[in-house]
């Protein structure tokens, strides 16, 4: 008789916290440079005007297990007072098959993409940046915040701005505080109690600004974090020299944040090449012959030393996070290490 655990919102909050994940996605991204891991390709297709899903799916051949990932945005979600996400990650052992745990990927796809985020900072952006600019306030802009807090120890103020909805930013910004260490510093303590007074005061120190001119907070801004559904956004000629930018909203064919005509000039950076040039950040500037797909450097290689991340200079560099089910996998065997020896989760037995 097999078993294995269901996990719920509840359970992986009380077990993941976001600096953990960092450092699972850094593996995941250093695994796969090292071909010790694999991504198969993405699935996905549109629901309508206002809502798709994707399946992603990989191996993780050093440590034995495979899994998939099954997603589900609704933008109209809103006015339904619903998650505009929804999730499921199902993670199994690639020897003998056996289910390893199930898990709420909603929540786990916060902490994964508020960790791919961190790592696109960490080593493409300037480390004496002080001013973030977030775009999107969604369910997945307090991960990205608290992201940037724990990469970025020179942020001094967080500007944030709803592009569709701008008086959205406001009741944001009075919020996020709070909001950050409810989510956070609680778990962090359980793991790294040293930590948690220090990340405290971070978030204290910080001053939250909401903006509706999109243009002048992007000037403004030494990093920017998009993270919305929305089109082309960002003009090339409103970003400034030396700027970072984490492009987590485009992961679909027909997504796209970011002016193309950026990356005639900015340093272009994926989580996967192939698939940021079909369905990622960087697609339309592959199609328009802006950008040449081969000139596309990957994450995992500047973590192992095989590419060059932040070089000091003025660049702008721009990591196009489309989301790999690596760093799924990596959170949920984290979950389900951590849930050894407790009541967390619910067992299951076949």
């Amino acid at each position: 008789m097999s078993s294995f655990k269901v996990f719920d919102e509840k359970s992986i909050q009380s077990l993941l916290d976001l600096l953990a994940v960092i450092r699972s996605v850094e593996f995941a991204y250093k695994a796969k440079a090292e071909n010790q891991a694999e991504v198969w390709p993405m699935i996905y297709r549109k629901l309508g005007q206002a809502a798709d899903m994707d399946i992603r799916s990989g191996w993780m051949k050093n440590k034995k297990f495979f899994g998939c990932k099954i997603l589900q945005w609704s933008g109209n979600n809103v006015t339904r007072k619903l998650p505009a996400v929804h999730a499921v990650l199902t993670i199994m052992d690639s020897e003998t098959g056996e289910v390893k745990g199930i898990l709420n990927a909603s929540t786990l796809t916060g902490y994964r993409t508020g960790a791919a985020g961190a790592v696109g900072s960490k080593f493409l952006a300037n480390q004496d940046s002080q001013t973030l600019l977030i775009i999107g306030t969604g369910n997945e802009a307090p991960y990205q915040i608290m992201g940037q807090i724990c990469v970025m120890p020179c942020l001094k103020n967080i500007i944030v701005v709803n592009p569709r909805h701008p008086e959205h930013a406001a009741i944001f910004v009075n919020e996020i505080k709070e909001k950050l260490k409810m989510l956070f510093v609680s778990t962090i303590r359980k793991t790294y109690p040293e930590m948690a007074g220090h990340m405290q005061q971070l978030i204290d120190g910080v001053k939250f600004i909401a903006k509706s001119d999109i243009q002048d907070a992007v000037f403004q801004a030494d990093i920017i974090v998009t993270v919305t559904p929305s089109a082309a956004l960002i003009q090339a000629d409103w970003v400034k020299p030396g700027t970072h930018i984490n492009a987590m909203g485009a992961d679909m064919p027909w997504k796209q944040e970011l002016d193309e005509n950026l990356y005639k000039t900015a340093v272009a950076v994926a989580d996967d090449r192939e698939q940021s040039a079909v369905s990622g950040e960087t697609q339309v500037a592959v199609q328009k012959n802006i950008l040449r797909k081969e000139c596309i450097a990957e994450i995992g290689d500047i973590l192992i030393g095989k590419a060059e991340g932040w070089t000091g200079n003025q660049d702008i560099t721009i990591f196009d996070s489309t989301g790999l089910a690596l760093r799924d996998l990596e959170t949920a065997a984290l979950v389900i290490e951590r849930s050894n020896n407790t009541e967390s989760g619910i067992l299951v037995k076949l």
